[in-house]
């Protein structure tokens, strides 16, 4: 249970508040701070090609299309490129970079181009989201994908714990 204190690890010779010095009792950690449950894994799939046909509406307009999806990865760092063929004529490019960790996809930029350009960036070590757009900066919160990276990201947590992610009203993603 959350509840219940735990032992400190071993080598962590702390005392716990009024234990004596030199107690035998094992140190305890208050249940306020115990540390969060770890990180769900996940099961990044090997590199693929999709080729895939889209129809649907699109501000009110029919639009008819297809779509080349590649993810590309070495076991650290992956690739994903969406391009979006459709009609009425338009092409649509979508990036993601990052990295492959034991926790699935973690993005360091993600990358729109129609017309322009607009790209997010995701800053681990300062802890924040950067958007080239005039949109102020968010917080990077754990998990955090893109609108590209999610998909596969969903994909390789289920893969990884089938039985975890069984029926429930849905799986909470940051994007």
């Amino acid at each position: 249970s959350k509840d219940a204190a735990r032992p400190a690890p071993e080598g962590d010779r702390t005392p716990a508040p009024g234990t004596p010095p030199h107690s035998p009792e094992p140190a305890t950690i208050a249940p306020h701070a115990l540390p969060p449950d770890p990180p769900a894994l996940a099961a990044v799939p090997g590199p693929l090609t999709l080729r895939y046909q889209l129809s649907g509406r699109s501000r009110g307009r029919a639009v008819r299309g297809e779509v080349l999806l590649s993810f590309q990865h070495d076991g650290q760092r992956y690739e994903i490129r969406q391009e979006i063929q459709s009609d009425p004529p338009g092409i649509r490019l979508r990036t993601s970079v990052g990295r492959v960790t034991p926790q699935g996809l973690a993005p360091r930029r993600f990358g729109e181009r129609r017309r322009g350009e607009e790209a997010v960036h995701f800053d681990a070590q300062q802890g924040r989201i950067v958007f080239s757009a005039a949109v102020p900066a968010a917080e990077l919160l754990p998990g955090a994908q893109d609108r590209l990276s999610v998909v596969l990201q969903l994909g390789a947590l289920i893969a990884a714990q089938p039985a975890a992610y069984g029926p429930r009203p849905g799986i909470a993603v940051p994007v």
